[in-house]
C-alpha cells in the first residue's frame, strides 16, 4: 500500500527536492530518493509516480505552483513557531 499524498507530481518533486536540498535525509542521492518516492507515494489523482518524472520536475518554472507552494510552507512556518516561546 502506497502513501496518496495530497499534491500533484509537479508539486511533490519539488517539495521533496527542498527537503533534499536541507539534507533531511542525509547523504541519500536525489536520483535514490527519487526511486524510494516512486516506491511508496502516490500523486493526487492516485497515479503512480515514475522517478525519472520526479528528476525532471524537481526545479519547476510555474509562478502560480512556486506560489502555492510558499503559501504551504509559510503555513508550516507559522505552525511551527505556534511552539516558540517569545520573551
Amino acid at each position: 500500500m502506497k502513501l496518496r499524498l495530497n499534491m500533484y507530481v509537479n508539486r511533490i518533486a519539488f517539495f521533496f527536492k527542498l527537503l533534499h536540498e536541507q539534507k533531511v535525509f542525509g547523504d541519500t542521492s536525489f536520483k535514490e530518493l527519487s526511486q524510494q518516492i516512486s516506491s511508496t507515494c502516490l500523486s493526487a489523482d492516485g497515479e503512480e509516480i515514475l522517478a525519472s518524472t520526479i528528476i525532471s520536475k524537481a526545479y519547476p518554472k510555474d509562478q502560480k505552483m512556486l506560489e502555492e507552494m510558499e503559501g504551504l510552507l509559510v503555513r508550516m512556518l507559522e505552525y511551527v513557531r505556534s511552539f516558540i516561546r517569545r520573551q
